[in-house]
């Protein structure tokens, strides 16, 4: 997948009973799409990514997808605690058709250098999905550094890097 032009982050509403809506969650896609949006980001940091159950996910992915219609691209979020839940989470964003799953850092866990490349590699590797990578160290205690993306440069499935430090320098460096 090429990831060009303008993607952007929905939320995901949530009814008076604490259950996502899905009728409203496809409003929200309908106007970004209607609106010629090129892309759409579901279960991202503002889409509660990390809060949704399993059967939430899949809702969410589900009802991006089918509101999109084909009509513009689709990431979804994969981010988790361990990389075996990344992996579980990028192969139902691949399963739910999108184009590739966003993976950050687990947060909390403060991995090294050398466990972050490891994550992202079995992640890319394991679920059959491209991965782009998500630098938000405010968010998850630690950032997608140099020596990170030097190690992951070779792996066909990482394509990218969504940088979201708020580093001007550092946008101008990468």
């Amino acid at each position: 997948m090429q990831v060009e032009g303008v993607y952007t982050a929905v939320v995901t509403p949530f009814d008076d009973a604490d259950v996502v809506d899905a009728d409203a969650l496809a409003q929200l896609v309908e106007h970004i799409a209607a609106g010629g949006g090129e892309g759409i980001v579901a279960l991202g940091t503002v889409g509660d990514g990390m809060s949704v159950d399993l059967a939430e996910r899949r809702l969410v992915l589900d009802a991006v997808r089918d509101a999109a219609a084909g009509r513009c691209g689709l990431i979804g979020g994969a981010t988790a605690l361990t990389t075996r839940e990344a992996i579980r989470n990028a192969t139902l964003v691949r399963e739910a058709g999108y184009g590739c799953a966003m993976v950050a850092p687990p947060p909390y866990l403060l991995p090294t250098p050398g466990d972050l490349a490891a994550h992202f590699r079995a992640v890319a590797e394991e679920s059959g999905i491209p991965v782009l990578l998500y630098d938000y160290p405010e968010r998850v205690g630690v950032q997608v550094g140099f020596d990170v993306l030097d190690a992951l440069v070779d792996v066909p499935g990482v394509i990218g890097l969504k940088e979201a430090a708020g580093d001007i320098a550092r946008i101008v460096e990468l």
